[in-house]
């Protein structure tokens, strides 16, 4: 049942561990040996090697996603250009996305209450699980799933040297997503984290329909499922689609979704997704800049969904509209509002500041046109 909630304490944002481990992994995982290794001049090395190769992987999957290689990288060296260029943009997305989680829902109570197990499910560097360990600092259990033998290693050698992560914890599995043995214990709650692995998993379709079905009993246990693919046209309808499975499954949706029936936007042609701002990470701004790659924020399509039973646990706030987007037609001063009744309504305001999958409190009046100068 949702009840008014105070406002959680804020996380303190300190990324100086995440940021050292990321840099700790990469130089145990270089060919070259490095003595007292200075930070600047190492990335410069990495970026006159890997560059051009991080470029090429980029490209493939901002614009080529639904004709992906899965053998891409299948070798070390293209699996550490990989981590070296996208590991941080992907832990700055899961970490923006997790604090929004926390602060209209204060998972970080439930999780210092109840024992928990940790699946990161097509884990690949442990994006995902190194952001969820950042923002909710425990010692539950990581249970590391990748079938890439090189990006699993990565991974786990990336959470095993994370602080107050006790190696022993971290525990790898090397399989696919459908192959994964669910867990089917009643007492202690299991969360799942599957970041950009949905949309690599519909073909063959059989498989993947397979992985959602077994996501799906996992509504009768303590469970809770965060969902984060990409924003572009085809994942991010799909996505509202698995949602739409899930809530009739019996999950609560925590985020963005202020209610619990069929996604309003589902059969038109808007679809709902997420904006995040960029996290002060030097290290990640300054690859962007010298590869020439521009971005100020980054979307996903992002999904939090517990099962009844750790729904009822937390103190979530009263559901309030969420931003949801833009119509296809576009004004710049009218926005989608998803409320709390399960529909969609269309207010002026002024969006230039606003990201989608935040909380719209108060709605903005437009700013009025400035006067043209009379010719």
């Amino acid at each position: 049942m949702t009840t008014p909630a105070t406002t959680p304490p804020k996380p303190t944002l300190d990324l100086t561990p995440a940021r050292s481990t990321w840099f700790q992994t990469l130089i145990q995982h270089d060919k070259k040996t490095h003595k007292a290794p200075d930070r600047s001049r190492v990335l410069e090395s990495w970026l006159r090697i890997y560059g051009g190769e991080i470029l090429s992987l980029r490209n493939t999957y901002t614009h080529s996603r639904d004709q992906l290689d899965f053998t891409l990288l299948q070798h070390a060296r293209s699996c550490f250009a990989y981590m070296l260029g996208f590991h941080l943009p992907n832990f700055s997305r899961a970490y923006r996305f997790l604090e929004r989680v926390e602060r209209g829902a204060a998972i970080s109570t439930y999780l210092k209450e109840h024992p928990c197990h940790i699946y990161d499910i097509g884990s690949g560097t442990g994006a995902f699980a190194q952001g969820f360990q950042t923002i909710f600092p425990n010692t539950h259990p990581i249970h590391v799933v990748e079938p890439n033998k090189h990006l699993l290693k990565l991974a786990v050698d990336l959470l095993r040297n994370t602080p107050g992560i006790a190696p022993s914890a971290v525990q790898p599995i090397q399989c696919r997503a459908h192959e994964i043995r669910m867990p089917n214990h009643t007492e202690e709650t299991s969360l799942f984290l599957l970041g950009n692995v949905l949309n690599q998993i519909q073909n063959p379709r059989k498989k993947y329909l397979q992985f959602l079905d077994k996501l799906g009993e996992q509504v009768v246990r303590n469970s809770i499922i965060f969902i984060m693919e990409p924003a572009t046209e085809a994942p991010s309808t799909e996505m509202m689609q698995v949602r739409n499975q899930l809530v009739a499954k019996g999950f609560i949706p925590l985020y963005p979704c202020p209610h619990t029936q069929t996604c309003p936007l589902t059969g038109t042609r808007d679809r709902c997704y997420s904006d995040f701002p960029l996290l002060p990470i030097p290290e990640m701004h300054w690859l962007d800049a010298q590869l020439g790659i521009k971005r100020h924020v980054f979307s996903a399509s992002a999904y939090c969904l517990a099962s009844p039973s750790v729904a009822a646990r937390l103190q979530r706030k009263t559901p309030m509209p969420t931003l949801v987007g833009k119509p296809v037609v576009q004004d710049k001063k009218v926005a989608l509002l998803c409320t709390p009744v399960g529909t969609i309504e269309r207010k002026a305001c002024d969006t230039s500041k606003k990201m989608r999958g935040e909380v719209f409190f108060t709605p903005l009046t437009p700013k009025p046109d400035k006067p043209r100068p009379k010719p």
